[in-house]
């Protein structure tokens, strides 16, 4: 069978698709053969009236005869070295690509395979994504921004916590400048890590030239013409009564604490085993002087070769050096006043000095002075992830590993015994000190904690919080060497908060 088709115009002009589409309209179709659909396969090229037609691609989800394929006319090609490109339905394909030129039974089998290898490896991707773990949610990500190395990570909490920069970072290195600066007293040891619990803070002074100065891990104790020294103490709370007990020879003191802030203690005179100066061992230094260092250069006459050099001295100072000779300490005895101590007039202690000096060391706020009496030192953690690390001026609560918030605290003592009142103005916290050194908070509830993150460059001080609400469950506290690793659950993790140096 035949098919008559009246063409008008010039046969040697080249139709485009959408006219050759019309020209197609307008044929009587005979053949049964080509009435049929014929599959419309992406990558093949077929030749219609002359012209190259490439099937580039098609709508795989849309497969009626209204979808469209983008087909190239690789004949008519754009100043860009492209090709025009336009969108036919399937429809008109059906219709017309059975009457153009067939690609080869090669190039139909190539083509098919590459439109199975393509749908093989899309198949892939979608089990690969589906098979894939969970997108990470916000506070993932946030978590991922925090250190890896303790030590920083640790800093960054003390300061999201809203602690002063500069005393986070003076506690990071207080241990090894405690040693160094209390080196000059005798009987001072290493307390860069004292053990959790109940401590004295400040400097009490009375007649008789008692003095006592409260630091890391002990108390420095003097009198008459002792030297100050060392010694370790206690607190006990008794019904009605704190009771101070120092270690000293040949009999402790047991001392009362008022909460006026006074210290007194039995009535009459006390002897005490202390040390005084008694001359100097070491020290020494060596001269200045002058080092002269001689350099000789060579180079080559550029005019007839030869080889000339130029000598040139150098004369530098070397200071000289000093080391201060070391006081030697021997013991002596004294009797001392009845012991009726103040704290008002008696200045600035050790303890204080040194941290003073590590946070104007860099560049710091000193803050406001640590408050005087019964204060608290190490960490309190519990099972659930609830903490407290007490610190000379705030008291941190934490939640996990590093939701953290620092708030002002008291430590009360009353008729049943001590107990420590953490100022958080939404929730106040009270936390009973037991006979065994733990911390009872009375309850069991949840407990939120209002911790921040900080992200950036604690260092810089260009400080960036989001917060970090964690919620913990209230227990017994135990004295612990670390922050608890994990435990609470998210409130609101990664809800961008104020920028800024860190809060006062």
């Amino acid at each position: 069978m035949t098919a008559i088709c009246l063409l008008d115009g010039d046969p040697n002009v080249k139709h485009s698709l959408w006219v050759l589409s019309l020209l197609f309209a307008c044929c009587v179709m005979f053949s049964h053969a080509q009435t049929q659909d014929a599959a419309i396969v992406p990558g093949l090229t077929y030749v219609c009236n002359g012209e190259r037609l490439h099937i580039d691609s098609c709508n795989m989800r849309d497969l009626s005869d209204t979808s469209t394929c983008m087909v190239a006319h690789p004949d008519h090609m754009r100043p860009n070295g492209f090709p025009e490109y336009t969108y036919e339905t399937r429809g008109n394909l059906k219709k017309l690509l059975p009457t153009c030129q067939q690609p080869t039974a090669q190039q139909k089998t190539a083509a098919t395979n590459a439109q199975q290898r393509q749908q093989a490896a899309q198949d892939a991707a979608f089990k690969k994504a589906e098979a894939s773990p969970p997108m990470p949610t916000r506070a993932d990500v946030v978590q991922a921004l925090q250190p890896k190395d303790p030590a920083e990570r640790q800093l960054n909490r003390c300061i999201a916590a809203g602690r002063l920069p500069a005393s986070c970072t003076g506690n990071a290195l207080l241990g090894g400048f405690s040693q160094m600066i209390t080196s000059m007293v005798p009987g001072i040891t290493d307390s860069s890590k004292p053990p959790a619990g109940p401590v004295m803070a400040g400097v009490y002074q009375g007649a008789g030239d008692w003095r006592l100065d409260f630091v890391d891990g002990g108390v420095l104790v003097n009198c008459a013409f002792l030297a100050p020294n060392e010694e370790t103490y206690s607190l006990k709370f008794e019904a009605g009564r704190t009771a101070l007990i120092i270690d000293t020879k040949p009999v402790p003191l047991n001392l009362t604490f008022h909460a006026d802030g006074t210290i007194v203690g039995p009535p009459g005179p006390v002897t005490i085993d202390g040390v005084v100066p008694g001359g100097s061992t070491g020290g020494g230094g060596t001269p200045g002087h002058t080092e002269t260092t001689e350099t000789t250069r060579y180079y080559q006459n550029t005019n007839d070769g030869t080889i000339d050099s130029k000598t040139t001295t150098e004369t530098n100072y070397v200071p000289g050096t000093y080391t201060p000779p070391q006081t030697v300490f021997i013991p002596k005895r004294a009797t001392c006043p009845a012991i009726n101590l103040t704290s008002k007039g008696a200045g600035v202690g050790i303890q204080t000095m040194q941290t003073d000096l590590l946070k104007t060391a860099f560049g710091g706020d000193k803050g406001p002075p640590t408050p005087l009496g019964i204060r608290m030192q190490g960490i309190y953690a519990a099972a659930t992830g609830f903490s407290v690390q007490f610190f000379p001026e705030s008291a941190v609560l934490g939640c996990g590993p590093d939701a953290a918030r620092a708030y002002p605290y008291t430590v009360v003592a009353g008729p049943s015994g001590a107990v420590v009142k953490i100022d958080v103005q939404d929730h106040p916290l009270s936390l009973a000190i037991r006979p065994n050194n733990t911390l009872d908070p009375g309850s069991a509830s949840p407990y939120q904690v209002h911790g921040r993150l900080l992200i950036g460059d604690a260092v810089s001080g260009n400080y960036n919080f989001i917060p970090d609400e964690q919620t913990c469950a209230l227990a017994m506290l135990a004295p612990s060497t670390s922050i608890p690793a994990n435990g609470g659950s998210a409130d609101n993790v990664g809800v961008p908060a104020a920028q800024g140096s860190a809060p006062r």
